[in-house]
């Protein structure tokens, strides 16, 4: 017989909450647990503090004793969550504890995976047409320029504070080595791409002997870009 079978997990409700409960009664049974019933949950209960509402409802059921000649009597079940399930179970450090653990974390899986199932995707919007974005020459040698400033400043940490850094011993020394030499490569990598887009006067600079970074320079605040916001 299949744990399901004699663990049988339902779906109730704690403080207005629904989730998964199991009945104490079929898992002191399935535990094979040498003492009664009554007194084990009742122990438990009072050694490890779990809390009525919130890790296991009682649930009161009329019944009849074997003797059918005396009348009703009220029969008092454990509805336990399936965490508190689980810590009954594995405190009882036993093959079946096990056992009833690892079914009560795959009856808790299932139960995650058909909520997934059944919810509703969410209903995305439809993808607003949007034009190529394309940098005109002019918006590119500021933002270039921006980057020529920014690896001037870096340049000037190198020479001038880095050493001091290191006379001090400072913790940052080597912070600022790192920063720095990833700035020069993705500034060298910009520029080799900057050679492919150049606009046409760029030659006729070159042949003044004028450096990229002086026609970047020229470009930018010949153009007033100093206030384009980047």
């Amino acid at each position: 017989m299949t744990n399901q079978n004699l663990l049988p997990v339902f779906a109730g409700s704690l403080s207005n909450v629904e989730t998964l409960l199991c009945d104490a009664r079929k898992l002191h049974e399935f535990l094979q647990i040498g003492r009664d019933y009554s007194n084990w949950i009742k122990s438990r209960i009072e050694e490890y503090g779990f809390q009525e509402n919130q890790d296991y409802l009682i649930a009161r059921q009329i019944g009849r004793a074997k003797n059918q000649g005396r009348g009703g009597h009220n029969k008092v079940e454990y509805h336990i969550t399936l965490d508190m399930a689980k810590e009954l179970a594995m405190v009882e450090r036993n093959e079946q504890g096990r056992a009833a653990r690892r079914y009560f974390i795959e009856c808790e899986k299932k139960l995650h995976e058909s909520l997934i199932a059944q919810s509703p995707l969410p209903t995305l919007p439809k993808k607003r047409r949007t034009s190529k974005v394309c940098l005109s020459i002019e918006q590119m040698s500021a933002i270039a320029y921006h980057v020529y400033v920014a690896s001037v400043v870096l340049s000037n940490v190198k020479k001038e504070v880095l050493p001091i850094l290191e006379l001090l011993n400072s913790r940052h020394s080597e912070h600022w080595h790192q920063i720095i030499q990833s700035y020069e490569t993705t500034a060298e990598e910009h520029c080799r791409m900057l050679y492919a887009v150049l606009p046409p006067d760029w030659l006729s600079y070159q042949d003044k002997r004028l450096t990229i970074a002086q026609y970047l320079e020229k470009a930018f605040y010949a153009n007033d870009y100093h206030g384009l916001a980047l």
